[in-house]
């Protein structure tokens, strides 16, 4: 018989988004969240227990190579069955430093590795971005490597947001580990497949597949940052632009890059790039589609599925720098479930 509720432990936390994926699932029963971001680690403890109030939850501010297994378990009060989370990207993302192994944060995937090592979840699921596969392949294979070394079978998949209901082309690569002690579970699990197309290829190829999602799906109804009925929306408001940046905004097309000065508007009737925050403080959102502004928090949250309710700790820059590094929530629904699923029922 498998277990009715989960015990599950969240590194590198940041917004929450897989926290709301799993907790969604209505099969959690206690979560200890953590992350070296106060800031962002706020947002999770502020929002999660008035969404999920029957899910018992934890906080720890720490970074992932100061963290030891027998202290997480000892918060967590229980073995854990989940170990979810996906390191910072930011050296091995082609937006970034692309330092990989020689960078400050690429080597905290080891770090993540060792923390499974030391709590011996029945699963975990460790998300990255694509060109861990690509220009930093052999450290992605060196990490399946070590995970098989500490006897966990592992698959994965590069998964597209906009294939769950998404409006962003954002892909993330999804890795997920078993215990070899939990055999039936590991052959339960499917990855999802797709539920959202194209209108062309359901009609040449699907029926039972939805429309996918454009920008204008998820933001037509928030009204610009400096109307009156704006107020209500949490985190809805926008960067205040000189003339000379206001003139140059107007002069970039929908769903182009200006490679010159790093600005993209996203399209109204299409897919949004995958989001991105700027590098450290420098922080640029993306153009809106029809204003001539950088977008706002709230508009960044839209394009990746956060419910209106859910409320960004600290200021425009904290906002921003965590929409961009979450998993979109349709994506993270999409997998937790099955994965949950699977734990639950074996």
């Amino acid at each position: 018989m498998g277990k009715n509720l989960l015990n599950i432990i969240s590194l590198f936390t940041g917004a929450g988004g897989l926290e709301i994926a799993a907790c969604s699932t209505g099969k959690v029963k206690r979560i200890v969240s953590t992350d070296s971001n106060e800031i962002f680690l706020e947002t999770t403890k502020l929002n999660l227990p008035q969404h999920f109030p029957n899910v018992e939850h934890r906080c720890i501010v720490s970074d992932a190579r100061d963290l030891k297994g027998i202290s997480l378990l000892s918060r967590l009060g229980s073995d854990v069955d989940l170990v979810m989370g996906g390191p910072p990207c930011d050296d091995f993302t082609p937006f970034g430093r692309r330092k990989g192994m020689e960078g400050d944060k690429g080597p905290l995937i080891y770090d993540f590795l060792r923390l499974i090592d030391e709590l011996r979840p029945r699963c975990f699921l460790f998300e990255n971005v694509p060109n861990l596969i690509q220009q930093f392949r052999s450290f992605f294979d060196a990490f399946i490597g070590q995970a098989e070394t500490i006897n966990y079978r592992v698959d994965w998949r590069l998964l597209s947001a906009s294939d769950y209901g998404a409006p962003t082309m954002r892909k993330r690569v999804i890795l997920v580990g078993w215990n070899n002690e939990t055999r039936a579970a590991r052959d339960e699990f499917k990855f999802p497949n797709p539920t959202h197309t194209s209108s062309d290829q359901i009609e040449l190829f699907v029926k039972n597949f939805l429309p996918a999602s454009n920008v204008c799906d998820v933001l037509e109804n928030l009204p610009d940052v400096g109307d009156n009925s704006a107020i209500k929306y949490h985190n809805h408001t926008g960067r205040k632009h000189r003339p000379k940046t206001v003139a140059h905004l107007k002069t970039v097309p929908q769903g182009v890059h200006v490679k010159k000065s790093y600005r993209y508007r996203a399209p109204w009737k299409g897919l949004c790039r995958s989001l991105t925050a700027g590098v450290d403080h420098s922080t640029k959102s993306y153009i809106h589609p029809v204003y001539h502004r950088e977008m706002s928090v709230r508009e960044y949250a839209r394009i990746h599925g956060f419910m209106d309710s859910w409320v960004f700790s600290g200021n425009h820059h904290n906002g921003i720098k965590q929409v961009a590094n979450a998993v979109p929530i349709p994506l993270g629904k999409a997998v937790l479930k099955n994965v949950i699923n699977a734990l639950c029922e074996v």
